[in-house]
This record gives C-alpha cells, structure tokens and sequence, in this order.
C-alpha cells in the first residue's frame, strides 16, 4: 500500500499533491523541531467542491474516505494536523496509520513525535524502538528520534547508544561515547581503559578515575576502577537497583556492528530500567518517613542529627563533615549520610534510605529544604549559603512549624522571605582552627608571594547582555570607581539584564576574574600562586596556576607560606576565603568592596584595593591591626552551639502543638 509517489496519494483514481515531498521526514516536523502554530485553514465559501491546493485537509480526509485501508492517507493527514497544532486527532490518525500498516515505520516515526509533543515520552519508546528492531538497518531519523525520546523519559543511557549508533565513524578506534563512567560489552575492551585510570569530571573542578563495567567475571589484579557485573539479565538488573557504584551513562561499543548495537540496547534498557525501579521505591521510603516519630527523651539535648551530603561537592561536604564533629562533642548522636568512597555515588533513594534507618530528630541541610516528607516533629535546618533554586524561583514553598532558616549573608535573606520564612537567623562562615592557624614557630619563613585559592567564574554562561555588562564593570574598575548597588541596578536595567544575574553571576565573575588578572600584570617582583579549576583557560593567569588544591591541610599550607593572600569578593567581608586566610596569620589583599558589604568592614586588619595601581601598592606593605581577630571566634563549634540553641527554642515555641 506504500508504492506510491511520496507527495501524492490516490484519490478516484488521480494522484494529488498532499504537500509532504521531499526525502526522509518530508512534511513531519523533525526531531527538536517545535510544531507549528495552527494555521488558518483555507475553506472558500463560494466552492463546493475546493480543489487540493485550496483545502488538503479536505482532499485527505476524502482520499481517507475512498480508501479506508490506505495507511498513507492517514499518515498524511496526521502529519498536517501536526503542523497545525492537532496533536489529539493527530496521534489517532497516526494510529490508525500503524493498526493498518505495522511496518509503516514512517508512521512509528510520527507517532513516538506526537506522543513526545503531549508530554507522554515513556509511551513513546516502545513504538520507536520496534522500528529499530523491524528496519533492516536502523534509520537515521529513528536513531535521533529515539535519543530525544529517551531523554525526556528518563532513559539517559539508551539516548546515549543511540547518538554514539548515529555518530559519524571516528578516526581513532579507540574513541569513546563521552567523559562519563561507561559500560563496556567487551570485557578485554573495558580492562584496557581501566588500567589508563582516565579522570573523568564529576563536579567543577571534581575528577575522579572512570570506572569501567564490563559483564564480568573479574579476574585477579584487575584494577579498582574495573567493576564486574553478572552478566545474566535478573543478576544485573539486581545489581544496578541496589549497587552505590557511580552508574555508566553510557555503553562502548562498535557503532557499525548491528549484533553489538542490539546488545547494547538491551543492556541501555537494563540500566535505565534499574534507575526507574529506584525511583520507584523512593515514594515507598518518602511514606514511612512521613510517619515515623522521633523519639525525643527529656525537653533538651541531645538528639540524634541526620546530615546529607556528597562527596563530590565543593564545599558543602567539608562544611557538613566538620559541624558534624562540632556536634558530636557536644553530645549529639550525628549521622553523616555520604559516599563511603570516590567511586560511590548517592541519589535521593540512598539519602532518603539512610534517613529511614537514622529516625532522626533534627535533619540539617546545606541549600536544600526538603520537608515534605519529614514527620511533623522532626525539626528541618536548613543552613542557605547560595543563590540556588528553589531561592531564585522566588515561589513560596510550605513551612512547616519546625522548619528553621539559616542564613550565610544577609543578601539572601529577601529571596526566603519571598519564599515565606517567617524567622531568619544568620549563621556566617566557619573555620576548622586545628587547620587553619599560624605555621609553627620552626617553620621556614614566609615567602614573598601572594596566593589565591578559588576557581574562575568564567565557565559560566554569558550572552551579549551580560558581555557588556562586564565589560562596564571592568571599565569602572579599571578606574578605580566604586561597583555599588545603585550603579548594578542601573547598569542591569539599561541592559536589560535581570537582577539576580546581574548580581550573583557576573558581578562575581568580574571582581574574582577581573582582579585575579591585575595581580597576574602588576606583581613587580612578588611571586603569585594560583590554585582554582578552569584557570587554565585564562592566558594571561596560566602561566601561574598550580592546578587545584584539596580542601583543609593543603590550602592551609598554601596560606601558610605566602606573605599575602588576594580575596576578591564582591560582598562578603566575612567569607570563609578570609576568615582562613587570617587565621593563617596570611596578610589578606582584599578588594574594596565596602560599598555593598554588610559590617564589620575591618579598615585596619586587611590591605584594600580597588585598581591595578592600589593592588600593585598593597604589596610591600602591612596593615595596622592584626588580621587574625577576623577569625577571632568564627569556628564549627561555635557554629554547633547556635544550631542547637535555635533548634531548643523551636522545640520549645512548638511543643504540643
């Protein structure tokens, strides 16, 4: 029934155009590709019977008509209505298409489309992936299709086969889908990469070797990052559902080989499927929580805390790992809910697992609040230290009585009052002081340098708008002109750039960039020593980037044997970068940033810039005060002491309710 002409279909008799021609998808709306708006549908009042170019819709539905068994017509008629917006009796007509023509993989095609479009994705998989076991080679349009599919359906690992099927042939034969944990169906294929110990990004600025899975068996000396899966389906699938190993995201095999594609079909199938089936379990976990009581003994401490966190995080698991300590000397029970290794990895099931088995009294967080499952008398801290969502979706969220905000700066508190906090209390940033203190009184002395230890902000995304907006804050800079927030308000609105991007992104790229490339021109005979990711990227710092230097001992030392230390905030005269670096007994070099940051300003404990020529004066010089009274009290311990007097007096403002 599909030997006709493409762009025409039989009605009484005579071939009409039906405007789908062309190759391929031809009037199908291609894969990414936005449907189109409805279009006016021409109907002359005067004619009773419009010719075909005056009314397709009407020359289909009567070709449909005359051959109700021609799945083409109504394929035909499906792809116009798509373009029109029709998705409902355009998935019927597809449909009907495929009841009458199963290997009409055209109308597979279109269908899986419509089904994307209705927000109905998981419905979409099985028609496509039919068409790629029923086409004598997988098509190109199904392939790409399939990928976007997948995508939207949670199924990342079966998008990822069929983009590496699809990618044109590489000239290195041993390329691989991308920089990702990956499951080899070779298992010799999967030895060799593991032995190169490759570090793949986990996170900014977080590398960690690839591991490699294979469909065992292991074999002695196989190194760590080689991990060994039971190659019978149920045995693997078991072994994705419950595994804390990182997770492949993507499957290596021979693109051009149609045995192996199918194979890693299956196994991309098998591992999606797994992370379904957790994701399954997770409302399961989330139900028990919300009715299960903590038991509280006596009206005070202790109580037993539930920290989540992760490994491969930045910041927030060193600041979680050392409250926890702080707790513990203070009598509290801590659970601290994070990978056991490098090569775990936790999602929401395994948090949420850990806090079923911990029953805790207080959980505490760092930028997330997830509350909804939580039993009523279970008190929810959640410590906010960054412009994160759900801040800058400003949408008001449900507090629960015992739900307590703390705050890093006061520059967050308006986005949790829009958010319908009731109380915030503030909580700066703290420091480990058994790390962080002056070196020995042996120790060599310091070098005439000036360190930095944080990362460029130019990895993150810019568009022109936010080009020039930089591009005025460095001129006002470069003149030494204060950056206030009158002058990023006007700047922003002229630009039409919006506030929060304004402010938490570019004004942050700018001061740290900006002014860790003037200390890179203006050093006059003072080392510099760089420590941050993507720095390498910066010509001009490169040549003075020592790579990155792990959190705690190592960047202590780096303080330690440097004279100066550049701290470029653009607010934050509390931040941790200074308080760390004082307490060093390292000289801070700070940008003046005065104008916007809330008190204490320490005039006399820290040199101030605001130009390369006052940078370039900064060096050689000292302040009048001693710069370790900025850390003077400032530790996790002290932090601990405030978490558990907000929490008892929460308890006690709550109780009986």
């Amino acid at each position: 029934m599909r030997k006709k002409a493409r762009g025409q279909i039989l009605q009484g008799g005579v071939l009409l155009s039906t405007g789908w021609s062309g190759p391929g998808w031809g009037g199908i709306p291609r894969p990414g590709a936005p449907f189109a708006a409805a279009a006016p549908r021409p109907r002359p009042a005067e004619t009773p019977a419009p010719s075909p170019e005056a009314n397709p819709e009407a020359s289909l539905r009567q070709a449909i008509l005359t051959h109700p068994e021609n799945a083409e017509g109504y394929l035909r008629l499906a792809a116009l209505l798509a373009s029109w917006g029709q998705t409902v009796e355009a998935l019927s007509l597809a449909e009907s298409a495929l009841l009458l023509d199963p290997q009409y993989h055209a109308a597979r095609r279109l269908l899986a489309l419509l089904l994307l479009h209705a927000k109905r994705p998981r419905e979409a998989l099985d028609p496509l992936c039919t068409a790629l076991e029923q086409e004598p080679r997988p098509h190109r349009e199904t392939l790409a299709l399939l990928a976007q599919v997948a995508d939207a359906a949670g199924s990342p690992v079966l998008a990822a086969v069929c983009r590496w099927r699809n990618a044109p042939p590489s000239p290195d034969p041993a390329a691989l889908p991308g920089d990702w944990d990956l499951f080899f169906l070779d298992s010799a294929a999967a030895r060799r990469e593991a032995r190169e110990a490759r570090l793949i990004p986990l996170n900014l600025g977080v590398f960690q070797p690839r591991l490699c899975f294979h469909p065992g068996p292991a074999q002695p000396g196989d190194p760590p990052q080689l991990i060994a899966v039971p190659p019978e389906p149920q045995a693997a699938a078991d072994f994705f559902l419950h595994t804390r190993w990182r997770r492949p995201r993507a499957i290596v095999f021979p693109p051009a080989d149609e045995t192996a594609f199918d194979e890693a079909m299956r196994w991309a199938r098998l591992l999606d499927g797994a992370a379904q089936g957790r994701m399954k379990r997770y409302p399961l976990i989330t139900h028990a929580l919300q009715q299960t009581t903590p038991r509280f003994e006596g009206t005070g401490p202790p109580w037993r805390f539930f920290l989540p966190t992760s490994r491969h995080t930045n910041v927030s698991r060193y600041t979680l790992e050392n409250l926890a300590q702080a707790l513990r000397r203070r009598g509290h029970e801590v659970w601290l809910a994070m990978e056991a290794r490098e090569e775990e990895k936790f999602d929401a099931y395994d948090w949420v697992q850990q806090q079923h088995a911990c029953n805790p009294h207080v959980v505490l967080s760092i930028n997330r609040m997830y509350n909804q499952w939580l039993h009523p008398e279970v008190v929810l801290v959640t410590w906010w230290q960054d412009i994160l969502h759900p801040l800058t979706a400003r949408q008001p969220i449900p507090w629960r009585p015992r739900d307590i905000a703390l705050s890093l700066v006061p520059e967050l508190d308006p986005y949790l009052r829009d958010l319908g906090a009731r109380e915030i209390h503030r909580l700066g940033s703290c420091i480990d002081p058994t790390i962080f203190r002056p070196p020995p009184p042996d120790a060599p002395p310091r070098a005439n340098r000036v360190a930095l230890v944080g990362g460029s902000y130019a990895h993150q995304t810019m568009t022109p708008a936010t080009r020039q907006l930089a591009l005025r804050l460095t001129q006002r800079m470069n003149q030494g002109l204060p950056l206030t927030r009158e002058v990023l308000q006007d700047l922003a609105k002229a630009l039409d750039v919006a506030w929060d991007v304004a402010f938490w992104q570019t004004l942050h790229y700018v001061v740290r960039d900006v002014t860790t490339r003037w200390l890179c021109q203006c050093r006059d005979g003072v080392e510099v020593e760089i420590h941050g990711h993507t720095w390498e990227r910066d010509p001009l710092v490169r040549p003075f980037h020592q790579g990155i230097a792990p959190h705690g001992a190592a960047v202590a030392q780096i303080y330690q044997r440097a004279r100066y230390a550049l701290v470029p905030h653009p607010f934050d005269l509390q931040s941790q970068r200074m308080m760390e670096v004082a307490a060093c007994g390292c000289i801070p070099v700070v940008y003046d940033c005065r104008p916007l940051a809330a008190p204490p300003h320490w005039d006399d404990h820290a040199l101030w810039f605001n130009s390369p020529e006052s940078l370039r004066a900064c060096l050689g010089r000292a302040p009048q005060a001693d710069p370790a009274a900025i850390a003077q009290g400032q530790t996790y311990d002290h932090a601990a002491a405030v978490i558990e007097s907000v929490v008892q007096k929460r308890l006690e403002e709550t109780r009986g309710r």
